[in-house]
């Protein structure tokens, strides 16, 4: 009874192992970075990702009006340009990741500067005729892969999505009194998502 006991509890940690091990982990050793922007109802979001389809970091950032220059005012002004912020980022994962825009946009970024500079060093090393014959290839090969990028960032983002909401850290916060306002901007890395999550596990979360 105690060796079946045994067999099954082995089975069931070894299927929980699997299910939870991501569909499309992400890549430990990052490569090559480009960044690629999306404009909010809140402000701007940077996306920042690599020639392996891992996403390295989103930013986002936002404003609020700033109705009182005494300390208390300052904060209230903070508060909401932070639920702006957050809320850019809730919108992003929400509708720009899943649309068809967003594999577009990202596609682009990783021609204009991961691909353009592949090509660049290629023809420095090959002879005119050579460029001529495999500029088409090249080409073809580039969009090809750009699209392959794309599609993993999405789907990284999109697995990854609420580990990071939880990952969100205040990077910069300004004041503004000449134009009446303030800015806050936040960021999400796979190192702050692993720092949020080890501060759960230390205040007995899940």
């Amino acid at each position: 009874m105690k060796k079946s006991f045994l067999i099954a509890s082995a089975i069931f940690l070894g299927l929980t192992a699997c299910s939870s091990t991501p569909k499309n982990p992400v890549d430990a050793t990052p490569g090559r970075t480009a960044d690629v922007e999306f404009l909010e109802a809140n402000g701007p979001l940077t996306l920042t990702f690599d020639d392996k389809g891992n996403w390295v970091s989103i930013k986002s950032s936002a404003t609020a009006p700033l109705v009182s220059n005494a300390p208390e005012g300052v904060e209230v002004a903070f508060k909401t340009a932070t639920m702006r912020a957050k809320r850019n980022l809730t919108e992003f994962m929400s509708n720009d990741v899943k649309s068809t825009k967003s594999v577009q946009t990202i596609s682009k970024a990783y021609l204009k500067n991961i691909a353009q500079v592949d090509s660049a060093n290629e023809s420095n090393t090959s002879g005119d005729d050579e460029d001529a014959a495999s500029n088409s290839q090249a080409t073809k090969e580039s969009r090809q892969k750009a699209n392959t990028v794309a599609q993993t960032v999405r789907e990284r983002i999109d697995d990854n999505s609420q580990a990071i909401l939880k990952g969100v850290q205040i990077t910069e916060r300004k004041v503004s009194k000449e134009q009446q306002h303030v800015s806050v901007t936040i960021v999400v890395t796979q190192q702050s998502i692993k720092g949020a999550e080890q501060v759960r596990k230390a205040m007995g979360g899940f």
